[in-house]
């Protein structure tokens, strides 16, 4: 599923692989088009050590890797803010390299949605939802 996220600079992917579906319908990577890079990127939650990380992967067009940060949390966090929180950091990334035209592609809907203005956001992540939109300004549009 590919959703706009804000202006035309900067599209949204929820890319959900479910159990259900035969592996031929489940979602496969597909590299941008023109001048955009995509940006996977995930979280993870390691409850007994307290901690959780995000990853973040940015590829041009063909494929090619042209950076892959990875950053550990720590204190209590859940699956969503994890979530969330990784979508920031490939926000915060993309102003760093100054890449201004992306794809952002994750794995939960719940973020992606609230991105994109389709669902409320909920509670445990407002405030980086809101980051993240305000933050999307800065970008060259």
């Amino acid at each position: 599923m590919v959703e706009k996220f804000e202006e035309d600079k900067i599209a949204l992917v929820a890319n959900v692989v479910s159990p259900h579906l035969p592996p031929d319908l489940n979602a496969t990577w597909v590299p941008p088009t023109g001048s955009f890079y995509k940006m996977n990127v995930d979280g993870a939650v390691f409850s007994s050590q307290k901690e959780a990380s995000v990853w973040v992967i940015i590829r041009d067009d063909k494929g090619l890797v042209v950076a892959a940060p990875s950053k550990k949390i720590l204190g209590p966090s859940g699956a969503l803010e994890v979530e969330a929180k990784a979508f920031e950091a490939s926000i915060q990334l993309a102003k760093d390299v100054g890449i201004h035209e992306l794809v952002l592609e994750g794995d939960s809907i719940i973020v992606c949605r609230a991105l994109n203005s389709i669902s409320p956001s909920p509670t445990s992540v407002a405030p980086i939802i809101y980051g993240i939109r305000a933050t999307s300004h800065d970008f060259a549009l």
